[in-house]
């Protein structure tokens, strides 16, 4: 997941940058076994660690969910397994992490004269929208990565099948991660004064279980295919286009309905800085 942490020194990103360089010019067999080993043992910490770290009632993610997430996204930077985020074979993990908060502070238009909200203001009431969008980037990325290798039926060069698999089984944990704290930590508070964030009746709460039921089908199909069963691409793009549009539409509705504009008209300044994210 994101965060909005400093950027490293240069000298540390070329560090890193020559790292993942070595790393792509060893030996075939011995770099493919690396990352296999990496990603098998992230999926693992992923898949056993995630309730536990969702349960926390102090944010949204755990500081805890946080730093594995980032430690599992260095890690399989390190190991040319970047191209799972980007199509781009020469993107690092951090140049990433900086993009998608740039993307999200663009993507977020002025605030009107008429809203009477200073430059702090604006940023306190749209603090919400940002750091979903923050995500939402996120998600769309990984989305994009792997219904592009379905759709052209081309896997990417530097992964392996089992490590494509599982890059599909990562998105599947993280968005059913996001949701999840949103259903326990957020959504609770908001839907004090915004019925689209109620548990029975909302549309976004009733959106997450359209996009789940997708999942649930998607993962299974992932799940036995790296159980041995052969890997289609057209099969494995038609379970995504279950749920990928539900997904878009989710996303830009959610950040529409966290928007300054909408939010000051609702909650006070004190409120914003204590909600729960």
């Amino acid at each position: 997941m994101l965060s909005s942490s400093a950027s490293p020194s240069s000298s540390s990103l070329s560090l890193s940058l020559s790292r993942s360089s070595s790393c792509q010019s060893a030996a075939p067999s011995t770099s493919s076994k690396s990352r296999l080993t990496v990603v098998r043992a992230i999926n693992h910490l992923r898949r056993n660690a995630r309730g536990t770290f969702a349960a926390a009632a102090v944010l949204p993610l755990s500081p805890a969910y946080v730093a594995l997430q980032m430690a599992t996204l260095s890690l399989l930077s390190i190991f040319g397994y970047k191209q799972s985020l980007s199509p781009s074979p020469t993107t690092h993990f951090w140049q990433l992490r900086y993009d998608l908060h740039r993307m999200a502070r663009e993507s977020t238009p002025p605030h009107q004269n008429g809203d009477h909200m200073s430059d702090r203001e604006y940023t306190i009431f749209n603090r919400l929208a940002e750091t979903m969008e923050q995500y939402h980037d996120y998600f769309r990325r990984n989305y994009d990565f792997i219904y592009n290798a379905a759709r052209t039926s081309r896997r990417p060069r530097h992964l392996t099948e089992e490590e494509f698999l599982l890059s599909a089984i990562s998105l599947v944990d993280e968005i059913n991660g996001h949701h999840t704290t949103e259903e326990t930590h957020i959504f609770p508070h908001l839907a004090t004064r915004m019925p689209e964030f109620d548990s029975r009746r909302g549309q976004l709460v009733q959106q997450h279980a359209v996009i789940h039921r997708g999942l649930v089908d998607f993962e299974d199909y992932v799940q036995d295919c790296l159980n041995g069963q052969v890997l289609e691409m057209d099969v494995l793009r038609e379970k995504m286009d279950t749920w990928g549009s539900a997904l878009m539409q989710h996303m830009d509705e959610e950040v529409r309905m966290l928007k300054a504009d909408r939010m000051i008209r609702i909650w006070t300044k004190d409120e914003m800085q204590h909600l729960p994210i």
